[in-house]
Protein backbone atom coordinates (compact mmCIF):
# COMPACT_ATOMS: atom_id res chain seq x y z
CA UNK A 1 0.00 0.00 0.00
CA UNK A 2 1.35 3.42 -0.97
CA UNK A 3 1.33 6.00 1.81
CA UNK A 4 0.26 9.47 0.80
CA UNK A 5 2.27 12.39 2.18
CA UNK A 6 0.26 15.12 3.93
CA UNK A 7 0.10 18.54 2.24
CA UNK A 8 -0.12 20.27 5.62
CA UNK A 9 0.52 19.18 9.20
CA UNK A 10 -0.60 21.30 12.12
CA UNK A 11 1.46 20.92 15.25
CA UNK A 12 -0.58 20.74 18.44
CA UNK A 13 -1.84 24.10 19.70
CA UNK A 14 -0.99 24.87 23.34
CA UNK A 15 -4.62 24.31 24.37
CA UNK A 16 -5.32 21.35 22.10
CA UNK A 17 -4.45 18.41 24.37
CA UNK A 18 -1.74 17.33 21.91
CA UNK A 19 -4.11 16.85 18.98
CA UNK A 20 -2.62 16.81 15.49
CA UNK A 21 -4.37 17.73 12.26
CA UNK A 22 -3.30 16.77 8.74
CA UNK A 23 -4.52 17.81 5.31
CA UNK A 24 -4.16 15.43 2.38
CA UNK A 25 -5.24 16.00 -1.22
CA UNK A 26 -8.50 14.07 -0.68
CA UNK A 27 -9.17 14.29 3.08
CA UNK A 28 -8.51 15.91 6.45
CA UNK A 29 -7.45 13.81 9.41
CA UNK A 30 -8.22 14.98 12.94
CA UNK A 31 -6.63 12.99 15.72
CA UNK A 32 -9.33 12.78 18.39
CA UNK A 33 -7.84 11.53 21.65
CA UNK A 34 -11.19 11.72 23.43
CA UNK A 35 -12.72 9.28 20.93
CA UNK A 36 -9.46 7.23 20.75
CA UNK A 37 -9.48 7.47 16.98
CA UNK A 38 -8.63 9.64 14.00
CA UNK A 39 -11.57 11.30 12.24
CA UNK A 40 -11.11 11.14 8.48
CA UNK A 41 -13.15 13.70 6.58
CA UNK A 42 -13.27 13.58 2.80
CA UNK A 43 -12.74 16.95 1.12
CA UNK A 44 -15.84 16.24 -0.98
CA UNK A 45 -17.97 15.96 2.21
CA UNK A 46 -17.08 19.42 3.52
CA UNK A 47 -19.98 21.87 3.32
CA UNK A 48 -18.29 24.75 5.16
CA UNK A 49 -14.99 25.42 6.90
CA UNK A 50 -14.33 28.77 8.58
CA UNK A 51 -12.26 30.38 11.32
CA UNK A 52 -14.30 31.46 14.34
CA UNK A 53 -13.32 33.89 17.06
CA UNK A 54 -12.73 32.65 20.57
CA UNK A 55 -15.60 34.63 22.08
CA UNK A 56 -18.89 32.89 22.77
CA UNK A 57 -21.66 34.92 21.22
CA UNK A 58 -24.72 34.09 23.29
CA UNK A 59 -27.11 35.20 20.56
CA UNK A 60 -25.74 32.28 18.48
CA UNK A 61 -27.68 29.97 20.80
CA UNK A 62 -30.83 31.26 19.11
CA UNK A 63 -29.60 32.25 15.64
CA UNK A 64 -27.59 29.05 15.02
CA UNK A 65 -28.72 26.56 17.67
CA UNK A 66 -27.38 23.44 15.93
CA UNK A 67 -23.95 25.00 15.50
CA UNK A 68 -23.91 26.12 19.12
CA UNK A 69 -25.31 23.07 20.93
CA UNK A 70 -24.55 20.11 18.64
CA UNK A 71 -20.93 20.68 17.64
CA UNK A 72 -18.30 18.07 18.51
CA UNK A 73 -15.63 20.14 20.24
CA UNK A 74 -12.33 18.31 19.75
CA UNK A 75 -10.17 20.73 21.72
CA UNK A 76 -11.26 24.33 21.30
CA UNK A 77 -10.31 25.51 24.77
CA UNK A 78 -11.35 29.16 24.34
CA UNK A 79 -9.00 29.94 21.45
CA UNK A 80 -9.67 31.08 17.90
CA UNK A 81 -10.69 27.83 16.22
CA UNK A 82 -11.80 26.14 13.01
CA UNK A 83 -15.49 25.26 12.54
CA UNK A 84 -16.16 22.50 10.03
CA UNK A 85 -19.61 21.45 8.77
CA UNK A 86 -19.67 18.21 6.81
CA UNK A 87 -21.99 15.58 5.37
CA UNK A 88 -21.95 12.63 7.78
CA UNK A 89 -21.36 12.21 11.49
CA UNK A 90 -20.29 14.21 13.40
CA UNK A 91 -21.66 16.86 11.09
CA UNK A 92 -20.26 19.83 13.04
CA UNK A 93 -16.74 19.81 14.44
CA UNK A 94 -14.67 22.53 16.02
CA UNK A 95 -10.95 22.20 16.65
CA UNK A 96 -7.85 24.33 17.16
CA UNK A 97 -4.89 23.80 14.84
CA UNK A 98 -1.67 25.71 15.47
CA UNK A 99 -2.61 28.32 12.85
CA UNK A 100 -6.38 28.22 12.18
CA UNK A 101 -6.31 30.74 9.32
CA UNK A 102 -3.57 28.93 7.46
CA UNK A 103 -5.36 25.60 7.97
CA UNK A 104 -8.64 26.96 6.57
CA UNK A 105 -6.85 28.64 3.64
CA UNK A 106 -5.25 25.30 2.67
CA UNK A 107 -8.62 23.50 2.92
CA UNK A 108 -10.37 26.18 0.86
CA UNK A 109 -7.63 25.88 -1.76
CA UNK A 110 -8.44 22.14 -2.07
CA UNK A 111 -12.21 22.82 -2.03
CA UNK A 112 -11.74 25.22 -4.95
CA UNK A 113 -10.05 22.45 -6.99
CA UNK A 114 -12.91 19.96 -6.75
Amino acid sequence: MVTQEPLYISKPHRGSWGQEYRIYSDRIELRAKILFTTLKIKISNIKKIVVKDSKIVWSDMYRHPLDFWWTYNNDRGGATHVFLHQKGWPSRISFTPENPRQFVAKCNELLGKR
